[in-house]
């Protein structure tokens, strides 16, 4: 099972489902996200914690945060991206249509992102390094807007891929 930017209470039940292939991986190039689930495991060997971002190259690329952002009931999106948000996206995503100020808010937050660098990793590579024959499930919806390049980035090796959901 490979998941990106999972909640702890995601690989918990992941890891408690009858079938559950181990290990568990989970991207999180967000690192006060990493060192959290890595806390909260307390050393659990059956999850990995890879402080990465799927891309199609391993490398290290521009890294785009937009904190600061929660939508009509308040919830925090601590959202992040290996590229920059369009203009439009306040009129694209309907999570954030609120009220005229409130939109002012969240679209200064997505014109004024922190830019940082993160780690990316094909997922083939993890593959290879992890010696792994199958993936029974995959979930790179959270690849905010990358999810076609960490497709592509498992290659040649996605009939491995049992089950699994981009978008």
């Amino acid at each position: 099972i490979i998941l990106t930017r999972p909640s702890i209470g995601e690989l918990r039940k992941a890891a408690s489902g009858e079938n559950a292939s181990l290990p568990i991986i989970a991207i999180e190039p967000r690192s006060h996200f990493a060192k959290k689930l890595k806390r909260d495991l307390n050393g659990d060997d059956r999850f990995i914690i890879l402080e990465k971002e799927l891309d199609v190259k391993d490398g290290w690329s521009d890294f785009f945060l937009y904190p600061g952002i929660d939508d009509q009931q308040f919830r925090k999106w601590n959202l992040s991206s290996l590229h920059k948000f369009s203009d439009n996206v306040i009129e694209c995503l309907n999570c954030f249509r609120t009220n005229t100020e409130k939109k002012a808010i969240i679209k200064n937050h997505c014109e004024n992102p922190t830019k940082t660098i993160a780690e990316t990793v094909r997922l083939d590579t993890i593959v290879s390094h992890f010696n792994i024959d199958r993936i029974d499930f995959l979930d790179i919806t959270r690849c905010q807007g990358n999810q076609f390049n960490a497709l592509l980035s498992i290659g040649e090796k996605l009939d491995i891929v049992k089950k699994g959901v981009a978008f």
